[in-house]
């Protein structure tokens, strides 16, 4: 993910026609890893999580758009571009070419198309003429009315979204083929009715994403040219023809109260319900299991172009392998121990920290049964963001105000208390300070690792079968012994078989202390260089347990670790 970040940065400058820049995207979770050049929250519970989050939506971007970002601009009118355009006798518009200015593009052809996309004519080859009134205005698509409207487009606020034809070249050719397109018609708008507040709650309501899956389900099944009797229609209409002038309806329900045809809609639900099975990765692209914990669903038998995208997806699809071993209690003096923290912050943070817990459990049942609506959530996330401003702006006894670097070291005290969970709370209020935190760590290189007291841990082979250069994965924690906190360290072997994930190792050595911080995760050839009964040459057994390791830096050779042993 920090290569990922890196490239997308490096992307920024040279944002023309590069629909891949996401550096503007880049999440907490990726400048966090990007920061901790230490390891120390590389196995964080929110950390793991995230980067499976991440993962998931990356997969979930490669099934529905090839993981290609698209631009999106505003659509502005521009008459000036009538001259590209000639009226035909049956009413429609001839285009020599169909041209456009965005100022944000290079002269070239683009293939230009809407969302949500009615059929096929809602995806064309446009020419970007650098024309015309809006010349000089980034972020903008200028266009005659009439063409905008070829795409259902208006200009009071509508966007399209392109890409340069030649980026693919197959697609532009296939575009170039296509058949004459359904007639759809721009409606006219249908004052809104009510208060600012009716309003608002009904564009909740609207029906676009009902039809858009019946569109989807409608490609499935091949049933775009069927002809059904539609309530209110004087004849019979393709299925196609309906759902896109429909869907047109849906898309402008926002700014006009133009109705939905509903018993239309029943009908051509009944008929595909009738016909075929429900499209599967309709509804489960939308799902926290799809690309998280195995492939997305796809129905065998069928063979439209997106099931088949998704088929070859879910053949590369691998479970990311990142296990959650550690609670968010383990991390609780990584960061911020020597900051001072008043009682007044850490009853504040206590709070708020179990208010946000309700309020994000009672969210995430909405989601869960509300088909995958997460409104609730993000607006809970909002609400917790707008806390730290309030939270900066609370002045002590003495009239002073409280640092941000204290009110994050509340926070992170009091999220990682629990055995449970991810402590996200303070990484979505204060990810600077987190970073800030991270950045001022220097940690010399540890290349050698020297671990006492094992015969005590979970990892004490017998004399028998010493550890001999087995590559691990190890942090470093703080447990409390007999009422004395220690700098210790947990391991992970991926072979083992019983024991799995993260297990108490041994104590870290004095000399080697300076090297490492609480959470402090490094992956290093474990070798056992003390037994139990050393001392006693009588008593030596094959069964004395490993009392001692040494760990070693990966970049170090064997013949390297060899002298070091050897010097021993």
């Amino acid at each position: 993910m920090r290569v990922d970040l890196q490239e997308a940065q490096a992307e920024l400058a040279d944002l023309d026609d590069n629909p891949d820049a996401e550096a503007e995207y880049a999440n907490i979770a990726t400048r966090v890893i990007q920061a901790d050049r230490n390891g120390l929250l590389l196995l964080h519970p929110y950390i793991v999580k995230k980067v499976k989050e991440r993962c998931q939506q990356m997969w979930k971007n490669l099934a529905k758009a090839a993981g290609v970002r698209f631009y999106s601009v505003m659509c502005l009118p521009d008459q000036y571009f009538e001259r590209y355009q000639m009226k035909v006798p049956d009413g429609s518009w001839k285009y020599n070419p169909k041209a456009f200015c965005s100022k944000s593009f290079k002269k070239s052809e683009y293939i230009v198309f809407c969302n949500p996309m009615r059929h096929w004519g809602d995806v064309q080859l446009w020419q970007n003429k650098q024309e015309g009134a809006f010349r000089y205005e980034y972020g903008t698509l200028a266009a005659t009315r009439e063409l905008l409207l070829e795409l259902g487009r208006d200009t009071d606020g509508d966007f399209v979204q392109l890409i340069k034809s030649n980026t693919y070249p197959n697609l532009r050719t296939a575009i170039a083929n296509f058949p004459q397109p359904p007639s759809v018609q721009k409606l006219p708008k249908v004052p809104l009715t009510g208060s600012f507040q009716q309003i608002a709650i009904n564009s909740m309501n609207d029906l676009t994403g009902v039809v858009a899956s019946l569109l989807g389900r409608t490609r499935a099944l091949r049933a775009e040219n069927i002809i059904l009797a539609i309530p209110g229609e004087s004849e019979g209409m393709r299925i196609v023809d309906f759902l896109s002038q429909e869907l047109q309806i849906a898309v402008d329900s926002l700014k006009s109260a133009y109705p939905n045809n509903v018993e239309g809609l029943d009908v051509v639900k009944e008929f595909l319900n009738e016909i075929g099975e429900d499209i599967q990765w309709l509804a489960d692209l939308k799902s926290d299991e799809c690309y998280f914990s195995r492939p997305c669903l796809v129905n065998p038998n069928l063979e439209d172009t997106v099931t088949r995208i998704v088929k070859l997806v879910n053949s590369y699809w691998r479970s990311p392998d990142l296990k959650e071993d550690s609670t968010p209690q383990s991390y609780q003096n990584v960061l911020f121990s020597t900051v001072e923290v008043d009682l007044f912050q850490m009853q504040a943070a206590t709070q708020h920290r179990d208010e946000y817990r309700t309020e994000m459990g009672n969210a995430i049942k909405h989601r869960e049964q509300n088909d995958g609506d997460d409104r609730l959530i993000k607006q809970v996330a909002e609400n917790a963001r707008i806390k730290r401003d309030e939270l900066l702006t609370t002045p002590k006894i003495n009239g002073k105000l409280y640092t941000g670097e204290s009110w994050a070291a509340a926070y992170w005290r009091v999220s990682h208390t629990a055995h449970t969970g991810t402590a996200g709370l303070v990484f979505l209020l204060f990810p600077d300070e987190i970073i800030a935190q991270l950045n001022n760590v220097k940690l010399p290189e540890a290349l050698v690792i020297n671990c006492y007291a094992v015969q005590y841990g979970k990892w004490a082979t017998p004399r028998r079968a010493p550890w001999k250069g087995q590559e691990v994965d190890v942090r470093c924690y703080m447990p409390t012994i007999t009422g004395k906190k220690y700098l210790a360290l947990e391991m992970k072997w991926d072979e083992a078989k019983v024991q799995i994930g993260f297990h108490h190792l041994g104590l870290i050595g004095d000399k080697s202390a300076a090297y490492v911080l609480p959470g402090w995760t490094r992956r290093m050839k474990i070798y056992s260089t003390a037994f139990k009964n050393d001392r006693y040459p009588t008593k030596r057994s094959p069964e004395d347990q490993t009392t001692r390791v040494y760990l070693f830096d990966l970049s170090m050779s064997d013949e390297q670790i060899q002298d070091f042993l050897n010097s021993k």
